[in-house]
């Protein structure tokens, strides 16, 4: 396929394209592989390694083709892989069925225009456009939490207050939430249990979560509708029971964002959320415990704001009275809350590490 020749009178250009994910992620030391190709290619004469761009440069295009859609690579039919059971799946050899795909998209389509409806709604008080800003938000997501509070400020009407600021990045949150269970992994794979689903499904239940008042109807309109995906593993149920097993968070406090129903400040009820979470680690060493505080601590971090005084201070009395076993578990949770300085057992380079990676 790929030896250099003609066809008639007419030369061609064969393209042969991967994920580039095949090489490392879905097969270990496939980069390896595919950088000892290349330098190889490289080093022979009969062989010009080039992009479309570089080929285009140097040979005109004569014909102009266009694309059929709706179509993928990976589906026959399509794009019915990512909304029914059209047969494509990973394992054919398994008796599987691929009819949760209907009722996941169903539930995810029916989420995304109730959030989009409330992110126009609160947005368009908060925003002169509250789609552009959306948009442009992507540009600095990844960055670091003061260039985000800075993002929000410049494009906040005037006169704004904290909380105004506070809900504005909230309900960026929610769209960007909103966008991502939409992954195309979380249909592509066997079943509606697959780690791949259960990931989108946890971006849908942050994005219920950040909706504030409506959190409590909008989950239940998106599990009445993932009650119909039946999953193919006997002890996972259904698509209700996969959410409520697998991605309800477990955390044992309210969660930092605020609801309109109680009009809390959402930075008092983070800070109350964080400290209730702290003072749990005096009588409870599970480990689900140390991730309350682990998740709430990153999240006021992540959302521009800082480690109340309060829980920082019981947590110093809870890990000074603890046994250095007890005080080795807490290490992690010793840096997420400000403690990187190498204070206390267990608070060294280990911690340090972890913080890091």
């Amino acid at each position: 396929m790929l030896a250099p020749g003609k066809r008639g009178s007419e030369r061609r250009l064969v393209a042969v394209a991967t994920d580039g994910e095949t090489y490392g992620h879905h097969h270990k030391f496939g980069e390896v592989a595919l950088a000892w190709v290349l330098r190889d290619l490289e080093r022979r004469r009969d062989v010009r390694v080039e992009n479309f761009a570089a080929f285009l440069a140097r040979h005109r295009a004569e014909q102009e083709l266009k694309l059929v859609a709706p179509t993928s690579w990976s589906c026959v039919h399509g794009v019915e892989r990512w909304r029914a059971d059209c047969g494509c799946r990973m394992a054919p050899e398994r008796p599987t069925q691929q009819r949760w795909r209907a009722p996941l998209r169903e539930a995810l389509d029916w989420l995304a225009g109730q959030l989009h409806a409330r992110f126009e709604r609160e947005g368009g008080a908060l925003f002169d456009d509250p789609w552009a800003v959306r948009d442009a938000y992507g540009t600095v997501v990844g960055g670091a939490s003061a260039g985000l509070a800075q993002f929000v400020a410049q494009r906040l009407r005037p006169g704004a207050d904290r909380a105004a600021e506070q809900r504005a990045r909230e309900l960026l949150e929610l769209e960007r939430n909103a966008l991502r269970m939409f992954t195309s992994c979380g249909w592509f794979f066997d079943d509606v249990a697959g780690i791949e689903t259960i990931q989108i499904l946890r971006y849908a239940a942050r994005a219920i979560e950040l909706a504030g008042a409506d959190a409590a109807r909008l989950e239940g309109g998106v599990l009445e509708r993932l009650a119909r995906a039946q999953s193919n593993e006997p002890g996972e149920g259904n698509g209700r029971d996969v959410y409520l097993h697998h991605v309800k968070r477990r955390v044992p406090v309210e969660v930092a964002s605020r609801t309109e129903a109680h009009g809390g400040d959402p930075g008092g009820d983070a800070a109350r959320a964080l400290l209730r979470a702290v003072l749990a680690l005096e009588h409870d060493h599970s480990p689900r415990a140390i991730a309350a505080v682990t998740e709430l601590a990153d999240r006021a971090q992540r959302d521009g704001g800082h480690i109340p005084f309060d829980a920082q201070t019981a947590f110093y009395r809870i890990r000074a009275a603890a046994p250095p076993e007890r005080a080795a578990q807490l290490a992690s949770v010793a840096w997420r809350l400000g403690f990187a300085d190498g204070e206390g057992e267990g608070e060294g380079e280990g911690a340090q590490q972890e913080g890091g990676a």
